[in-house]
């Protein structure tokens, strides 16, 4: 991974991240339930090639990716968008 700091009009220095198709390997969601009527706890295994941007759900085709924050994957068009 590489670290990349670029500035924006938000937040002056914004991290961002670039990650390669193996870096989105073994991903889980894990769900946790309030009501006693269902499991307390579950998780759910994402497929390795179920790779989408998380701020329009398109799916990511071209690596690496940018992901924001440590956690946010996007798309060549939504990263440009945050960078205006």
């Amino acid at each position: 991974m590489i670290l990349l700091k670029l500035t924006t009009k938000q937040d002056g220095m914004q991290p961002f991240q670039l990650w390669d198709k193996r870096d989105f390997s073994g991903r889980v969601i894990e769900i946790y339930h309030l009501s006693s009527k269902l499991p307390n706890h579950e998780s759910i295994i994402i497929p390795d090639n179920k790779i989408i941007c998380d701020f329009c759900n398109d799916p990511i085709t071209t690596f690496p990716v940018f992901v924001m924050r440590g956690c946010y994957a996007l798309c060549d068009k939504c990263f440009l968008w945050v960078l205006q």
